[in-house]
């Protein structure tokens, strides 16, 4: 499995089993990513949408026709299964919201989207042994670096890659990766382009931070 972060809460997971076809999940994709000229294309089987917010890409021609998933349920698509909770928002409460838990290559995947709030005790059930978790870090309209951790021991995945902090592509507002480093209490490992990973990769014991560069 290969992880690329587009930027804000925007991955790319690209899935290939041995003897079959590629399958490629978007998560959160926004405008920009299409490009000055609005043209650009991806491959996507699937697109997950945390919210409804106009900065989401969602015109079906710039994936090529693909599953979209926004509204909560659980959904089996090819080898990937994913299930989408409802999980509103503490500053928002009244707008729908989802965070996603997915399987793909026997990995078991949580993203967080937007979530600015610590988890109660039904998402947390949703959200067992997880082994990468996507989640926010820089504050704003998400998690704090304090909220952040506390969700972190709350879950307690093999993997953290943070996402949602300020970069110098994208500001809005948001805190830099090393307020969330701190407060883990650990060194900001250096940034890699995608996380090529596999059951037989995941760290054993201590939980392993993985920073991925931007890239739109």
């Amino acid at each position: 499995m290969l992880i690329y972060w587009r930027g804000l809460t925007c991955f790319q997971i690209d899935s290939k089993k041995p003897q079959q076809e590629e399958v490629t999940f978007f998560i959160n994709p926004f405008s920009e990513l299409r490009g000055k000229s609005g043209s650009k294309t991806f491959r996507a089987r699937v697109v997950a949408l945390s919210g409804t917010g106009n900065e989401y890409l969602t015109d079906a021609q710039a994936f090529s026709n693909p599953f979209f998933i926004d509204i909560p349920g659980e959904y089996e698509i090819g080898e990937i299964f994913i299930d989408a909770i409802s999980a509103p928002r503490k500053q928002d409460m009244a707008s729908s919201h989802l965070i996603f838990y997915s399987e793909i290559e026997e990995l078991r995947i949580a993203h967080l989207g937007l979530l600015d709030r610590n988890l109660n005790d039904h998402e947390l059930s949703c959200l067992k042994n997880i082994d990468i978790l996507f989640i926010p870090v820089g504050g704003g309209v998400a998690m704090t670096p304090e909220i952040a951790t506390e969700v972190i021991g709350q879950i307690e995945p093999r993997v953290v890659i943070p996402m949602m902090y300020a970069t110098p592509t994208f500001q809005n507002s948001l805190l830099p990766l090393n307020a969330f480093c701190k407060e883990l209490g650990i060194i900001c490992p250096q940034p890699q382009v995608s996380y090529k990973v596999g059951r037989k990769d995941l760290p054993e014991e201590e939980m392993q931070v993985v920073v991925l560069s931007p890239s739109v």
